[in-house]
């Protein structure tokens, strides 16, 4: 699941991702509807969003019994103390910064993945 407000980085990130099958949101919130009904294997979300960003997203998936197993990734441009803060309390989680995204994502997503096994 990749969860993005702006399209150009959801279109990268899944062409990244294009040998897997990809489901898309522009919130937390629509991420959250999605995984009512949906099995998804990780996680990567935007910080910055409007609607519900991304901690609070995560929150909520870390919360549910049924979903706190999921490996999540981070990904985000800001330099926003408060993230890295909360991103540190949450040690099975991962960060990406968006200007490293392209050569950074994959080995994430490696390391998400061995942290929830």
């Amino acid at each position: 699941l990749v969860v993005d407000d702006d399209p150009l980085f959801t279109e990268l990130i899944t062409d990244l991702l294009k040998s897997h099958q990809i489901i898309t949101a522009r919130s937390g919130k629509e991420a959250l509807a999605l995984l009512s009904n949906q099995s998804i294997d990780i996680i990567v979300s935007d910080v910055e969003m409007p609607v519900m960003n991304g901690l609070s997203f995560h929150a909520e998936v870390s919360h549910n019994e049924r979903m706190r197993h999921i490996p999540f990734i981070f990904i985000t441009g800001t330099e926003r103390q408060e993230v890295f803060d909360y991103i540190k309390q949450h040690p099975a989680t991962v960060l990406v910064k968006k200007v490293n995204m392209v050569e950074q994502l994959l080995p994430a997503i490696a390391e998400a993945s061995k942290r929830f096994s």
